[in-house]
Formats: structure tokens, C-alpha cells, sequence
């Protein structure tokens, strides 16, 4: 038999349950066992496990944590007993975890789309999930290490298939919530990810189909769970939200194929990626050719090929249907994701980011507002009043500590429009961006994407535009943000956007243009202009909802007003977009 899991560590101690287990000292009891199973049978009946999970709809959530919580316990138990009976053991946790996965995927639902405002209730929700799905693969760890000493207890090739993908599912599911909150893998789980390789290598098991839970109608293999764990890895090193990470992960799933994971590195096969199977070595970005007994390579051509014809599909607007991702989220959402893993997954012409512009430490106070709305209000305000920012920063002081990661910044929520929401600490910037340090509680808001308005201690009553491009939580629980500079001066303007035209007036023949007369608008909003030396043509800042492909605006300069007509967009966000405006 293949040999599964075999370093010391794993095989005398697991975490279960909170606690270190030798798994060579638990005595047998298999009439604990019956009982746990009696238990386990209960929690997991047909009445708590009837719905499914519906991407587009939300629930209260209370009784998937409660399920979820029972569950986890559950497994602590079973993770105490060394039954002679290993057969029935592996059966129970494969029917525990087959039950529980449709709550653990509702609450990741309700923890992405709708407990945003909800920081108490968010927070107990990633608890449980990720206390649940670390108890599952601790749980699935200590079956495969028993299975590998037990000399009577044997698994058809049917059987170990479904309990090593069980086990990688249950891995990279608890890397995931790891990466929704900015941290990586947990130790030794690509270790242990690398014997599974090993394994099914050797059982030449890797490409073969099967369901992974029995209520699923598409097959999946090995290697494609391997391949989506791999490719939701390699997003760490980029800026992704909790939504795109969750989003990707969906993506791949509904895309997946079964592929090929070789040992081979030939000049006619260009691999994008590799796993160097030693150690507890993560997947890499292949830079260059290497050949290796160890390394392990895949390809990215398919996903990306798929990428590039949805986002020509999406640009042209025709249906989408054919791509199966219609039902997920918004079009706008795939888009602006796809957009970003088409540079960080392609094929060709991979560039690694770098920093080509030298940061200065720069200490300062930024006075912050969010959101096209506040920023314009805090704007206008300013244009009428501009002395009356004197008072933001009263009794404001730059007596930072000279440890940087420990600076404690000044928060304060500021209802006043003329006012921004808090105070950041500014500590590097360059000519394109800056950085700051937020401690260790951070606004829901703030996230990439997001558009801040500023103003500084030596530009009180200007205020600056800033996108939000990294959102990262330190070793200590700070988090710094990285940003990146849009304009120095932002204008606020009353905006309309025309919304037909009334047909002109006959004549003697001849078609009378009455001008603006005949034009009909939309209600006013506001939107900000970005004008500089920089940029060739100015532009537009609306609210995301605001905005309609091609369409003509009509905005209010200094008391006059100007048709102008959307141009090329420069950038799109949930809440916000940026577009050259053509006069």
C-alpha cells in the first residue's frame, strides 16, 4: 500500500479539538464509538440538512453556525477514539462532512454578501467556519495516518480516491478562509498536500473522475482540486478581495477540467506554474525553464483562453450564458476580476510587479473621506468655505514612535461634511502613491478598490483623490494600505446625464436645433473632475450606478454648463468609475 502521511510529527500528534492528540495512545472503545455514531447521526439527520445553497439568496445564518459548531465537536470526538472498526470510522466523518459542507458554504455566502455591516456577527461566523474546516482537515489527517498502520481495515481504490480529495477539499477550503483575512496556508499543509501528489502518483489515481459529494452533478478529479488550490494560492501575492477570492475559487470550479499535472518540463510543453514537491514549498510563477525529479507543472492557457473571450464577449455585450458564470454575481464583478488574474495567470509576458519608483519616509496626517458622495460634499464645501478645515486638525500630532509598526493612529468619525471620517498616518510616499498604518481595527470600507478624498497638514483645504490598491494585515495585526494617487486637486461639479432627445422642430424643410432646450436630463448628482497636465483629456468621476456606456453628460463648470460624452473608461470599481470625458 501506498505510503500516506509518514513524518513523525504527523503520525504521533494532531490538533483536535483545540488540544495535541497522540494518536498511538488513545485506547479502543468501540462502544464509544457506537455512541458517537448515534450521536454524529442525529446532528447530521435529513431535517438540518435539507436546503442548498443559493448563491443568490441570503439566510439568517444562526442555524448553519449552530450546525456547524455541533459538527465540529463531533469530529473532536471521533478524532479520541481508536476503533478496530476504522472502515465504519472513515464512513461516518465522509457522511458528517458530506452533510455539513452545504452550511459551511451558506455562511460563506452570508460572511461575503451580506454581513458587511455586521462586524460581531461576521466575526463569529469566520470563527466557526474556519474552526470547522480546521477541525476537518486535522480529523481527515488522523484517519489517513490510522489507515496507513491499520493491517486489517482495507479501502477499495474507489474508496481512498473519495477520502484523499475529501482531504484536499478540506485542506484548501481552510486556506481559503486563511486568505479571506490576509494570512497564509497554515504550516505544513503543502507538506502534507505533497505526500497526497506522491500518493495518487503512485496509485495512478490523479486524473480519475469522481464525484466528490454525491448530491453534485459534475465530476471532478485530483488533479482538478489540486489545480484550483493551487491557482487560489497564487492570488496571496496579489490584491484580492474576500468577494474575488471567493468569486475565483466559483470560477474554477465551474470551469474545471481534468489537468495535467506532469513531472516532465520540456521546451514543447510552456508550463505557467510549478509545486516543488519537498518541504512545505507553496505553488510558484515559472520564470524559467527548470527541470526537476521534484517539481510538479501545470498550464494556464485553458483558463486564460476563457478569460480573454468572456471579457470580449462582456465588452461587445453579447450573452454570456455560454460561460456558465451568469447565475454567480454581476457582470461588472467578473469583469473587473478577470481583468486582474488575466495578468496574474497569463501565458505570456508575465512581468513580476516591482516598485519603479523610490519611496521617501514621509511622515503625515491625512484627513480622510470615502466614496464619490462624502468626497464631493467635502469638496463643494471646501469651494465656498476653504478656511474652514482649520479645525480637522486641532490638537493633531505628528510625536510618532520610532518603532513604525507599532504607531497607534488617531481614528475619529467626523459627521460634519466639511470634515473627513478619520485621521491616517501617512509613512512612505512616492511620486505615484503612498502607504499608511491603520492599527489593528480597520473601517468595513476600507478595501481595493475603494476611493478616498484627502487633505493633508500642509494643504488643508485642498482636497486629493486616492484609490485604495492593497489591503494587508501584518504579522502584529496591524494593516497598512498601499495607494495609489488619481489627482491633487479634485473639482466637484452638479452632474446630469442626457437621457434622449426631443425631436427637432420642422421649419419650411428645414430642422430647427434649439440646443440644450432640447435635451431632457436625469436628476442631478454629483461627480468629480480630474484635470491636470498629466492626463491628455480630463475626466469624470460618477457613482458606479450613474454611469451608461457612451452616454452624454451634462456637467456645471463655474455656473456654466457643458454637454460633454463619456469616453474611454480609465477605471471601474463596485462603487465608483473613472472616464475620459470627450468636449
Amino acid at each position: 500500500m501506498a505510503h500516506l502521511f509518514l513524518d513523525a510529527a504527523s503520525r504521533t500528534c494532531l490538533f483536535c479539538y483545540g488540544d495535541m492528540i497522540d494518536v498511538n495512545n488513545i485506547e479502543s472503545d468501540n462502544g464509544m464509538l457506537s455512541k458517537v455514531i448515534h450521536k454524529v447521526q442525529q446532528v447530521i439527520s435529513p431535517q438540518g440538512f435539507q436546503e442548498t445553497v443559493d448563491w443568490d439568496k441570503t439566510k439568517s445564518g444562526v442555524t448553519e453556525v449552530d450546525m456547524l459548531v455541533e459538527a465540529k465537536e463531533q469530529l473532536a470526538e471521533i478524532c479520541l477514539i481508536k476503533s478496530h472498526d476504522l472502515i465504519n470510522k472513515i464512513q461516518l466523518v465522509l457522511n458528517l462532512d458530506e452533510k455539513a459542507y452545504r452550511k459551511a458554504q451558506t455562511l460563506t455566502h452570508d460572511y461575503l454578501m451580506s454581513l458587511a455591516s455586521n462586524a460581531d456577527l461576521k466575526k463569529e461566523v469566520e470563527v466557526v467556519v474556519y474552526e470547522y474546516l480546521r477541525q476537518l482537515y486535522a480529523t481527515y489527517t488522523q484517519l489517513i495516518v490510522e489507515y496507513q498502520h491499520e493491517n486489517k481495515a482495507l479501502l477499495n481504490t474507489e474508496k481512498l480516491n473519495l477520502l484523499l480529495a475529501r482531504y484536499l477539499n478540506a485542506a484548501f477550503m481552510m486556506a481559503k478562509w486563511r486568505y479571506f483575512v490576509d494570512q497564509s496556508a497554515p504550516l505544513g499543509m503543502w507538506k502534507n498536500i505533497h505526500k497526497v501528489i506522491r500518493v495518487a502518483e503512485e496509485l495512478n489515481s490523479l486524473n480519475k473522475d469522481l464525484f466528490l459529494y454525491d448530491f453534485q452533478h459534475k465530476e471532478t478529479s485530483l488533479a482538478a482540486i489540486l489545480k484550483r488550490g493551487f491557482m487560489l494560492d497564487t492570488l496571496q501575492k496579489g490584491s484580492y478581495t474576500q468577494f474575488q477570492i471567493e468569486l475565483t475559487d466559483r470560477v474554477l470550479k465551474t470551469w474545471s477540467t481534468n489537468p495535467q499535472i506532469s513531472k516532465q518540463y520540456t521546451k514543447q510543453n510552456e508550463y505557467q506554474f510549478f509545486i516543488h514537491l519537498n518541504g512545505d514549498n507553496r505553488p510558484e510563477r515559472l520564470r524559467s525553464a527548470k527541470q526537476h525529479s521534484d517539481f510538479r507543472y501545470w498550464k494556464t492557457i485553458r483558463i486564460v483562453d476563457l478569460i480573454e473571450a468572456y471579457l470580449c464577449a462582456a465588452d461587445m455585450r453579447k450573452p454570456l450564458d455560454q460561460f456558465n458564470l451568469v447565475m454567480m454575481t454581476k457582470t461588472e464583478d467578473v469583469v473587473g476580476l478577470f481583468k486582474k488574474l488575466r495578468i496574474d495567470w497569463c501565458v505570456k509576458g508575465y512581468k513580476r510587479q516591482r516598485r519603479n519608483e523610490e519611496r521617501t519616509t514621509k511622515l503625515n496626517i491625512l484627513n480622510v473621506s470615502h466614496g464619490v458622495d462624502e468626497i464631493s460634499a467635502r469638496v463643494r464645501y471646501l469651494q465656498l468655505r476653504p478656511s474652514a478645515t482649520d479645525l480637522v486638525f486641532d490638537g493633531t500630532s505628528l510625536e510618532l514612535a520610532s518603532d513604525m509598526p507599532n504607531i497607534e493612529v488617531q481614528m475619529s468619525s467626523i459627521p460634519s461634511s466639511q470634515y473627513g471620517r478619520e485621521n491616517w498616518t501617512m509613512l512612505e510616499e512616492s511620486a505615484s502613491g503612498f502607504s499608511v498604518e491603520l492599527g489593528k481595527d480597520i473601517s468595513f470600507w476600507v478595501k481595493s478598490g475603494a476611493l478616498i478624498g484627502y487633505s493633508t497638514l500642509e494643504n488643508k483645504n485642498v482636497i486629493a483623490l486616492a484609490e485604495i490598491k492593497t489591503v494587508r494585515k501584518r504579522t502584529n495585526g496591524t494593516y497598512r494600505i498601499g495607494l495609489l494617487k488619481v489627482t491633487n486637486n479634485a473639482i466637484a461639479l452638479k452632474v446630469n446625464r442626457v437621457q434622449k432627445r426631443t425631436p427637432f422642430d420642422v421649419v419650411a424643410d428645414y430642422q430647427v436645433n434649439d440646443g440644450e432646450g432640447g435635451l431632457a436630463f436625469s436628476d442631478v448628482f454629483v461627480g468629480l473632475l480630474v484635470d491636470n497636465d498629466i492626463i491628455e483629456r480630463p475626466r469624470l468621476i460618477v457613482p458606479r450606478h450613474q454611469y451608461k456606456r457612451a452616454s452624454r453628460y451634462r456637467i456645471n463648470i463655474n455656473g456654466e454648463d457643458h454637454v460633454v460624452l463619456a469616453g474611454e473608461v480609465i477605471n471601474s470599481h463596485r462603487g465608483w468609475i473613472c472616464f475620459e470625458v470627450i468636449v
